[in-house]
C-alpha cells in the first residue's frame, strides 16, 4: 500500500511566524475523552526541536521500520538538526530561507539531515514527501528573485529551469544519498506541489498547480487552463514519466490533496470557482465557490466528479486526504454557508475553520467547524487518516483582537463517525502535517515560538523567533 503525503496550504508562504506571536505563552492545553467519559491528559511520548535559525517543519513521513523523515525551511543563518552543523547562505537584497530534510529513528534521535540551498533565492521549503524501505521522495516549491538565477544542487548535479519559481522533485536513499532529481519551471508564473504518493518500489505520483504557460514534466508540454491549472504526473521507480495530465477551468482552481481508494484509483481534493473539467461533464459550482472530489483511474483517466457549494467570499481548501475506505477528508475556513446536503456549515464569524469526510458513494459522513470566540483571519489546516480511519486535523490559526496578535494551533484525533478522541490545543504554535507509523502512532510537525509544552519530557524551547518541532504521540 502506498502512502499520500499533503501540507497544509500547498502554496504556502516564505518563511515563518517569526515574531508575530512573542507576546504569548505556548504552553498547550490537553485532553481526551472515551465512551466513559471523563478526561486526562494525552501528552506526546517526546518532542524535538533544533538549534540555530529560525525553522518550520511542512512535511513528514514514515518508513516500515517507524524511522522519521522531515522536510521544512529554515531562515539564512546556521542549524543543528541534531547531525551537525547546516547552513543557509544569506543572499542580500532580500530574505533567505533554505529547504531541509532530515531523517530520525523511531526515539526521536537524529540520524542524517541535508540543506538545500542555492544563490538568488527567496525561499526552499520541503512541502511534501514519502517514504519507504526504498529511502524517501521529495517535492519541494523553489522561489527565486525575479531577475537573477543560479542553480540549486541537491547532490545529484546543477538544477537551473526556467522560470521565478519552479517546482523541485529529488529521491534520497535509506543513508540520505541523492539519487536523482529534477526541476521544472517557466518564464512566468509558478509550479507548485500539493501532494504526493508513493509505493512500496519508490514510484511516485505528484499533483499540484501551475500558472505557467505550459508545464513538462517529461512527455511534452502540458497547455495552461486556468488559474491554477491542476496537475498530475506519475513517475515509475527509474524516475521516468509514465503519463502526465492537466486539468482546470477559466477562473482558478487549486489542489489540496489526493490519495488512492482501495480499488486504485486517484482520488483528488481541494476548490474551484465556477466550474472545472477532469475529463467528464464539468462541476458547475452555484455558489462563489465550490470543494471538489474527483476520481480518476490508475492513469488519470476520468471516472466520476462531484462539488459541494459555499456562498463565502473565501474558497479554501488547504489540505485534503484518502483514508483506507476510500472516503475523502477535506479541510480549511470558510465564511457564509458551506452546503454539504444534509450537513450544512454556516459560518460564526469572520472566518471558520471546517472538517468534512466524503464516502466512496460521494455523501457526506460527517462535517463540523470550529467554534473559536475570536475568529482566524488567516492560517491553514491539515488532516491526514490511519489505517483504522481514525482522522488527525490540525490548525496553524492567526488572529487579531485590539489586545494582542497571536497564533493558535490543535491536533485534535477523531474516530471514522467524527467523535474526538484526544486533541491538544494552545498559542504560538500550528500543525503543518502528520504522519503515522505501523503501530498507528502519530508524528506531528509544524512550527512554535517562545515555549511549547506537550510532551512527557516538559517543555522545549524555541532558540530564535520561531522553531521546527516534531512530536510523537501513543494512538
Amino acid at each position: 500500500m502506498g502512502i499520500a503525503v499533503v501540507a497544509c496550504d500547498g502554496g504556502g508562504s516564505t518563511g515563518g511566524h517569526g515574531g508575530s506571536a512573542a507576546s504569548s505563552s505556548s504552553d498547550a492545553s490537553s485532553s481526551s475523552s472515551g465512551a466513559g467519559g471523563g478526561s486526562s491528559a494525552h501528552l506526546a511520548e517526546w518532542a524535538r526541536t533544533f538549534i540555530g535559525s529560525q525553522q518550520r517543519a511542512s512535511s513528514v513521513g514514515t518508513d516500515e521500520q517507524g524511522n522519521i523523515y522531515v522536510g521544512g525551511t529554515f531562515e539564512s543563518g546556521a542549524v543543528d538538526f541534531g547531525a551537525g552543523q547546516l547552513d543557509c547562505p544569506p543572499n542580500p537584497g532580500g530574505p533567505t530561507w533554505c529547504g531541509f530534510l532530515l531523517k530520525l529513528d523511531p526515539t526521536g534521535k537524529t540520524l542524517w539531515s541535508r540543506a538545500f540551498a542555492a544563490s538568488h533565492t527567496l525561499n526552499i521549503d520541503v512541502t511534501a514527501l514519502g517514504a519507504g524501505a526504498f529511502g524517501v521522495v521529495i517535492a519541494a516549491r523553489w522561489q527565486r528573485y525575479q531577475l537573477p538565477h543560479s542553480p540549486l544542487d541537491v547532490g545529484t548535479g546543477p538544477l537551473d529551469p526556467p522560470g521565478d519559481n519552479p517546482m523541485v522533485l529529488a529521491k534520497f536513499d535509506p543513508s540520505g544519498k541523492p539519487l536523482w532529481s529534477a526541476a521544472f519551471g517557466d518564464d512566468s508564473g509558478e509550479v507548485v506541489p500539493a501532494s504526493l504518493f508513493v509505493d512500496a518500489a519508490g514510484s511516485f505520483t505528484i499533483g499540484g498547480g501551475f500558472s505557467t504557460a505550459t508545464l513538462n514534466l517529461g512527455p511534452g508540454p502540458m497547455p495552461f487552463v486556468g488559474p491554477r491549472t491542476l496537475f498530475l504526473a506519475h513517475f515509475d521507480s527509474a524516475m521516468t514519466v509514465a503519463w502526465q495530465k492537466s486539468f482546470g477551468g477559466m477562473t482558478g482552481q487549486e489542489l489540496a490533496g489526493f490519495g488512492t481508494s482501495p480499488k486504485g484509483e486517484l482520488l483528488l481534493g481541494g476548490y474551484f470557482k465556477q466550474s472545472l473539467g477532469f475529463g467528464g461533464p464539468p462541476l458547475m459550482s452555484n455558489g462563489k465557490w465550490s470543494i471538489f472530489q474527483a476520481t480518476l483511474d490508475a492513469s488519470g483517466g476520468f471516472v466520476s466528479n462531484k462539488s459541494f457549494d459555499a456562498t463565502g467570499a473565501v474558497p479554501s481548501v488547504t489540505s485534503a486526504s484518502v483514508d483506507a475506505a476510500g472516503s475523502m477528508l477535506v479541510t480549511g475556513l470558510f465564511d457564509g454557508m458551506l452546503d454539504l446536503g444534509a450537513k450544512p456549515l454556516g459560518s460564526q464569524g469572520s472566518q471558520n475553520g471546517y472538517l468534512a469526510k466524503i464516502d466512496a458513494q460521494g455523501q457526506i459522513a460527517f462535517a463540523q467547524a470550529t467554534t473559536e470566540s475570536s475568529m482566524s483571519v488567516g492560517g491553514t489546516f491539515c488532516v491526514a487518516a490511519d489505517a483504522s480511519n481514525n482522522v488527525l486535523w490540525g490548525a496553524d490559526l492567526f488572529f487579531s483582537t485590539p489586545m494582542e496578535d497571536y497564533v493558535q494551533g490543535r491536533i485534535t484525533k477523531l474516530d471514522p463517525s467524527g467523535a474526538t478522541l484526544w486533541s491538544v490545543a494552545g498559542k504560538n504554535f500550528g500543525a503543518r502535517a502528520f504522519a503515522f507509523d505501523a503501530s498507528a502512532n502519530v508524528i506531528a510537525v509544524g512550527e512554535f515560538s517562545t515555549a511549547l509544552n506537550l510532551a512527557k519530557g516538559g517543555p522545549i524551547m524555541a532558540t530564535k523567533g520561531s522553531n521546527a518541532f516534531i512530536a510523537k504521540f501513543l494512538p
